[in-house]
């Protein structure tokens, strides 16, 4: 369980497409506060860097980390070993 922290949801709709693809796409399951999630997962928009996704646990030690051009699901639910 996740929370997730954006920078750049603004409107609404952004924040329910990122939840909706990160559980259609990965085992993590988006919780609305820190005390019921496991770890922290950012979504920044880079610009013309692309998207970062860092994940953090709940003291800020970072677990795991990836940049792209496309949101980089696929690299995450590999790296939580999500079938």
């Amino acid at each position: 369980k996740v929370i997730l922290e954006m920078d750049w949801a603004d409107d609404e709709t952004a924040r329910a497409r990122a939840t909706l693809s990160l559980q259609k796409h990965t085992c993590l399951k988006v919780v609305d506060t820190l005390d019921n999630a496991d770890a922290k997962l950012s979504w920044t928009n880079q610009g013309l860097m692309g998207v970062a996704l860092l994940l953090y646990s709940k003291n800020d030690q970072e677990l795991w980390s990836r940049r792209g051009f496309i949101v980089p699901l696929k690299a995450l639910r590999e790296a939580l070993g999500c079938e």
